[in-house]
């Protein structure tokens, strides 16, 4: 069953299929190998508490990540990552 279809069929019944991803907590995580999405690293160099999270890539390989700190009203503010997305500063 391709993707799509198992979409399709779950938000039919209301399944997410990917579980619940509104709980408002940060995960980051990396490939345990480089052009590899099956294993993955949780690493702790973010806040696990924002919401609205938006990633912007600079020409420069700079990483920007935005994010509410805390529930949808909460300050906005950034971090940075100078090491292709690895930490976050």
């Amino acid at each position: 069953m391709s993707f799509l279809v198992a979409m399709a069929a779950c938000s039919k019944h209301g399944k997410n299929p990917l579980g619940n991803t509104h709980y408002g907590r940060n995960i980051h995580v990396v490939s345990k190998r480089p052009n590899d999405i099956t294993r993955w690293e949780e690493l702790n160099t973010i806040p696990v508490f924002g919401t609205y999270n938006q990633a912007v890539k600079m020409d420069n390989g700079d990483i920007y990540l935005f994010y509410r700190h805390g529930a949808h009203r909460s300050d906005w503010v950034y971090q940075k990552s100078t090491d292709h997305g690895r930490t976050f500063f």
